[in-house]
């Protein structure tokens, strides 16, 4: 699950980037025309929808691994629990 959300993080990172390259591309070809215009704002809000969707998705898998987290904490917790109570049936046992 680390793994997951190391590899969303580097993914909206390598995109942030991407889109930083385009909208700079697109500031200079925005003097040139109407037309180049226009596009560069659509090319423009798609990366900012795809941005948005990864951020989403990281916020997910942020909440998958903390709730694998929690049901590992409690699946150790209940273990050692039922180990505690299987030692103490056998002291109790053993003493009487």
């Amino acid at each position: 699950m680390q793994l997951k959300l190391e590899a969303a993080q580097e993914k909206i990172e390598e995109l942030t980037l991407d889109l930083e390259i385009i909208k700079a591309e697109m500031s200079e070809r925005a003097g040139g025309g109407t037309g180049e215009s226009v596009v560069s704002k659509y090319e423009m809000k798609q990366l900012e929808q795809q941005n948005s969707r990864l951020r989403d998705t990281l916020v997910k898998l942020e909440m998958i691994y903390y709730t694998e987290n929690q049901y590992h904490k409690t699946l150790c917790c209940t273990f050692f629990f039922v180990i505690f109570l299987m030692r103490s049936e056998q002291f109790s046992i053993s003493c009487t």
